[in-house]
């Protein structure tokens, strides 16, 4: 996988440097930005520069990127402060808190930052296990992120294994359930690998012998349709779409670009993937990410209030596939241990689903609090 960019690198120096109060010394800045992207490293970022004594790649990167934003007017020159001490100028501070730090409980700075790092690590994990021919597996990426996200935002986003299930049964793996202030949204999600020999998708994958001539996705598009709830395909892959349609997975996100990293996380709504396996498609990659959404677009408040919303707003935009899911599905209330869990705290137990690996609740007006709260501290 192909390097990180010098812009990409630039808008980390700039948050780590952030985060240090604006001025830190390389080795300083260098270990900051590992501590917060050291997730998002591809493979060319890790190699080891035998003509500068085996430094990592990314660190001898981020000197060019220190300098670019020199020209740009975000750092002091060298001779400001002394040679090895880097540091933002009044610009540089503005863009930081304009990006990481800027005023208003918005809750996104939490978690899409996450979501895009995690993507990141699925389509570098997968294109570094391309390369000796062991590629994890469905269920090995989908517990290395949920592990990620149930640490990372812990006390927050609660992520709760019921054991042993019935995948081929009912083609979910995972129901999601969104909560801010009375606000409610709930979908399954069931993971898909790209195929590493035949660059394909496998929703065309038979159910289990207890559903006889019928494929798996028809059965996940059912207990959808009969329990009242959306359903998405979480897409993990090192590929990119042969082409973006015209509105959704274009949409611009605050914090990065929409580079090849982000599609190792896309979502494809179970309406979206029955069209193109009823209609007989290749289901190669190109053609199905062409459908898809990159996953951090599920929470990414660009534009909205809270998560809640963000996630009405992709079901809302994904296409006429998933606006018909939208309109259709209520999608909005929450089954009753659920709902006892946003109102009391993690000790609630969960009612255990035999049909499903587990559920995931994420609290989006904690998030915000949380956010609000930090930012009210540092003033």
């Amino acid at each position: 996988m192909a390097a990180t960019g010098t812009r990409q690198l630039g808008r980390w120096l700039v948050h780590a440097l952030g985060n240090l109060g604006g001025k830190a010394s390389r080795p300083v800045v260098l270990k900051e930005i590992e501590r917060l992207y050291s997730t998002c490293f591809t493979s060319e970022d890790l190699a080891q520069l035998s003509s500068r004594g085996g430094e990592l790649a990314w660190r001898n990167q981020m000197s060019v990127a220190r300098r670019a934003l020199v020209d740009d007017g975000a750092l002091y020159p060298p001779d400001k402060f002394g040679r090895g001490i880097w540091s933002l100028t009044s610009d540089g501070l503005e863009d930081y808190r304009r990006t990481h730090a800027g005023p208003g409980p918005v809750a996104d700075t939490t978690l899409c930052p996450t979501f895009r790092a995690l993507a990141n690590n699925v389509a570098t994990m997968y294109d570094r296990g391309r390369s000796v021919r062991l590629v994890p597996g469905e269920t090995t990426f989908t517990d290395n992120l949920l592990l990620h996200l149930a640490l990372t935002h812990r006390g927050r986003v609660r992520v709760e294994r019921f054991g042993s299930h019935h995948e081929a049964d009912t083609g979910a793996d995972w129901e999601w359930w969104v909560h801010h202030h009375r606000s409610y949204f709930g979908f399954r999600m069931q993971a898909k690998r790209l195929s590493p020999d035949s660059d394909r998708f496998a929703l065309d994958q038979r159910a289990a012998a207890r559903h006889p001539g019928r494929l798996q996705i028809e059965v996940f598009a059912d207990s959808c349709r009969k329990e009242n709830i959306p359903g998405l395909y979480c897409l993990y892959s090192d590929r990119q779409p042969g082409s973006l349609p015209a509105v959704g997975n274009n949409r611009a996100c605050p914090h990065g670009h929409l580079d090849h990293s982000q599609w190792g996380c896309a979502l494809l709504p179970v309406t979206a993937a029955l069209t193109h396996v009823r209609a007989g498609h290749t289901l190669r990659s190109d053609k199905v990410l062409s459908d898809a959404w990159p996953w951090y677009q599920l929470v990414c408040q660009s534009g909205t209030a809270n998560v809640a919303t963000a996630v009405r707003r992709l079901f809302a935009t994904a296409g006429q596939a998933a606006l018909e899911s939208h309109d259709r599905y209520g999608g909005s209330t929450p089954p009753d241990d659920v709902r006892r869990h946003f109102e009391v705290g993690d000790e609630v137990p969960l009612e255990h689903r035999p049909r499903l690996a587990g559920v995931v609740l994420i609290d989006a007006g904690r998030l915000n609090n949380q956010v609000y709260a930090g930012r009210q501290d540092s003033h």
